[in-house]
């Protein structure tokens, strides 16, 4: 796999060109937890000048970031700076890139971060929806990679994140159904068995044991799919409810606004209003939700 994704990171840099100083892999095959061939190759590149730098256009499994030495010096203790800082590897470039980064460790990543990666996720899950009206196929792999982000946020909200899936596990363990910020649902609402099914079901597709499954193209299985989809919506409505009472109404929206892109509050609003409302499917309004997304939060 490596080859392919030095393959890839060399043509992204010939794209770049002498305005790039560093190009960092990060996200799940930094960590070595990617799943070939459903996973996103993730890329930071390090640029002198980003108004000089158009980014390139890429295949659909690669995603490519554009920072400067100056925003990585600035990064603040967010999830993905310490991931970065901790597993990142530096493919070409300047090596030793990745010692700008502030030294942060997971207990200074805020609960708040957990909650706004949740309503990143829930655009992403508005994304998977437009993906399974279009008839294109799913993996098993989307699904499990939903659970696991409720993971990944129940663990920020109780300074307990981890970024390899044997810690998350072993941490979400400790906080249980009796944690005031988890969901009140305990073992027989099924969250916890989902969620153990989900690591036990990417453990088996990296491992090789078992292919991602995929739901073929067609209108059985795409009921199927949305049935599916629409039982992971009703958890992620559970957590987004329990984590916003948790940390307080007020809280979430001046945090928010204070995160350093506050127009993203309106765009996670409008997002979350879509989501959990009956005009999920209408796609004009989805579509818009995604746009924006994309344009001022991504």
């Amino acid at each position: 796999m490596m080859e392919l994704i030095n393959k890839y990171a060399k043509e992204i840099a010939g794209k770049l060109g002498e305005g790039l100083e560093a190009l960092i892999l990060v996200g799940s095959f930094s960590r070595g937890e990617g799943v070939e061939g459903v996973s996103d190759i993730e890329f930071w590149a390090v640029v002198k000048d980003l108004s000089a730098v158009k980014k390139p256009e890429l295949a659909g499994n690669l995603s490519l970031g554009l920072t400067t030495r100056n925003h990585l010096k600035r990064l603040k203790p967010y999830i993905y700076t310490v991931e970065v800082k901790k597993f990142g590897k530096v493919l070409s470039g300047d090596k030793d890139i990745l010692k700008l980064i502030p030294d942060y460790s997971y207990a200074d990543i805020k609960p708040i971060d957990g909650f706004i990666l949740l309503n990143n996720r829930i655009v992403e899950q508005l994304i998977l929806l437009s993906k399974i009206n279009d008839g294109q196929t799913i993996n098993q792999y989307d699904f499990d990679k939903g659970y696991i982000q409720l993971v990944n946020s129940l663990l920020v909200l109780n300074r307990r994140y981890k970024s390899l899936y044997p810690e998350k596990q072993e941490e979400f363990k400790k906080i249980d159904s009796s944690a005031a910020s988890l969901p009140q649902n305990d073992k027989d609402d099924g969250l916890l068995n989902k969620i153990e099914e989900a690591f036990a079901s990417i453990n088996n597709q990296r491992s090789g044991i078992a292919s991602a499954p995929t739901v073929p193209r067609n209108d059985v299985n795409r009921e199927e799919t949305l049935k599916k989809w629409l039982e992971l919506r009703e958890y992620f409505k559970k957590v987004w409810v329990d984590e916003k009472k948790f940390i307080g109404n007020l809280m979430c929206l001046i945090k928010v606004l204070n995160s350093g892109k506050p127009i993203r509050f309106f765009v996670y609003q409008k997002s979350v209003g879509l989501y959990f409302s009956e005009e999920y499917q209408n796609k004009t309004k989805r579509d818009n939700v995604i746009k924006n997304w994309k344009r001022f939060v991504k």
